[in-house]
């Protein structure tokens, strides 16, 4: 089975799934427009492209779903591939939306929400800004759209992350995966 993660920005869902990965999960890589963050890697921590390909993507239906962010920077695009995600063990991060959609075409997926406290995610926004140069104005804007995007969260688990290791909420993360998986096992009459 499969773990898509949602949160807010700073949440720690890049953290998680590189644990995740670690083990035995493949991350399912998304593609975007935006540029590379100090330390990011083209088609390991996302593919990126140009806003050209990404609209081309998008007239040839290659994404289960998209999402455009008008930023401090320009307009950036945020986009899954369906294709990226159905084989194997693999952990996606999307928005509440992209999550939607997801277990829409993928019902045995677990979707974890990883709740971070506003106070938390500002003291890692500050710490994100000192490490990777991150503009600050887009952070601001980050944050505030975070407060809509995440509104309304459809979730099969939430962590509530603060104080807790990346490696803690990714094994607590296995767990969530492997009972949702028995369960789903039991339904389906498949479980003795």
């Amino acid at each position: 089975m499969s773990i898509c993660l949602e949160g807010k920005s700073c949440s720690g869902k890049d953290s998680v799934a590189n644990e995740l990965c670690q083990m035995g999960y493949k991350r399912a890589i998304t593609y975007t427009t935006r540029p590379k963050r100090i330390g990011e890697v083209n088609d390991r921590d996302y593919h990126f492209i140009s806003e050209g390909t990404f609209l081309n993507m998008i007239k040839e239906n290659k994404f289960l779903e998209y999402k455009k962010y008008k930023t401090k920077e320009g307009i950036w695009y945020y986009g899954s591939c369906l294709e990226d995600v159905i084989s194997g063990r693999k952990v996606i991060i999307l928005t509440p939306d992209g999550a939607k959609k997801l277990k829409e075409k993928i019902p045995d997926i677990s979707l974890i929400f990883l709740n971070t406290s506003n106070k938390e995610i500002k003291k890692r926004m500050k710490n994100r800004m000192k490490l990777s140069g991150e503009n600050k104005k887009e952070l601001k804007r980050r944050y505030k759209s975070d407060k809509k995007d995440f509104k309304k969260v459809d979730a099969d688990f939430v962590i509530f992350t603060d104080n807790k290791t990346p490696n803690s909420i990714a094994t607590t993360c296995v767990v969530m995966d492997y009972l949702a998986k028995k369960h789903n096992e039991r339904s389906d009459g498949k479980y003795e």
